[in-house]
Parts: structure tokens; sequence; C-alpha cells
């Protein structure tokens, strides 16, 4: 997909088209400032604004900086470990939090439910034939769905029909059936 396409997607996100599911609270003015951060896998540094959710690293430039600003695919790690240094992570709900240390916010990104309530998210690329699955495990003893462990993330290829290395998450039936509905691939 161009960048050109993409640029129209997050105007219509913008708009309300496409309301957000998940997000990162709106900050104090106090935090509008610039702030030089470690690249972590090399030598760089780059800068960020939390109050903005802006960073100057490639991948926020190229793709997140056209996401609403309190939308969770708008924070790159750098953002992410700035608001961990910060003590900013414990503000977000639990979803939001597992979302961003997994990585798990590309272009599309739903925010569901199974039918116990317990929430979960899918998120993929418009041409990738995984979607990453962020969901609660299930802990000995727990039925029906409604689980309580920690969040984790799971691969599913869609071509194949298979889990990545044969881990599928609690649920899994369902889970398909939503990335069939949700994501129409």
């Amino acid at each position: 997909m161009g960048e050109f396409t993409y640029k129209i997607r997050a105007f219509f996100y913008r708009l309300g088209a496409n309301p957000m599911e998940l997000s990162v609270p709106r900050l104090p003015q106090a935090f509008d400032v610039w702030v030089e951060i470690g690249s972590g896998t090399s030598d760089r540094n780059y800068i960020v604004n939390l109050f903005e959710y802006s960073c100057t690293c490639p991948d926020y430039l190229k793709r997140r900086q056209y996401f609403y600003p309190g939308d969770v695919r708008r924070v790159c790690k750098h953002q992410f470990a700035l608001m961990e240094e910060r003590g900013l992570v414990d503000q977000l709900d639990e979803l939001s939090r597992a979302v961003l240390k997994f990585g798990a916010n590309r272009k599309t990104l739903r925010r569901l439910e199974n039918k116990a309530g317990v929430a979960f998210a899918l998120s993929t690329d418009t041409w990738a034939e995984w979607v990453d699955v962020v969901t609660r495990k299930k802990r000995v003893g727990e039925k029906g769905g409604a689980y309580s462990g920690e969040y984790d993330v799971y691969g599913y290829n869609n071509s194949e029909k298979r889990w990545s290395y044969g881990e599928a998450p609690a649920g899994a039936r369902a889970i398909k059936s939503a990335i069939r509905h949700e994501l129409r691939i």
C-alpha cells in the first residue's frame, strides 16, 4: 500500500470513520518537552515528545505520525520506553499496555471481547498474512472464556490457517472466527 493511501486512511481515522478502540491518555502541557532517547538497538538517538506523542524515528515518521494523537498505534517503541521511564504506562488499561509491550499496534487494530466479556486485540497490516492476537492466558481450572491470566501475544497465519509454532491461545476457535469476521481477510 502506498504512502498516499495510508495518509488517506489516517485522514478518515481522524474524522472518526473508524473510531479508536485502544487509546493513550492526553497528557498535561508539562509533557510538551522534547526528550532525547536512545534507540535500544543501535547507537542512534531520537527525540520524543509525549504531549504530542511524536518521535523522530523512521517508524514514527513513516507510519505512526498519521494516526490521531490519542490512538495507541501512534506510539512507537521510543515513546513507550519514555512512558515506562516516567511511570505513565500504569495509566493505560491492561490491553493497551499489552498491545504496546508486544508491539502489536499495526495499521489495523481491533479491540474485541469474547462471550465472557474478556477483551482481546487483533492487529495486522493490510498486505500481511499474519495477525497478531493479544489475549489473556488461561489459568488452571478456568472455563468458558472468562480467562484471567496475563496478556500474551500469539501469531496466526490466515492463509495457512495455523498458529505460530503450533501455540494457539485459549479460545482459539472463537478468535479465528473473529479474525475472519472483523478483519475480512
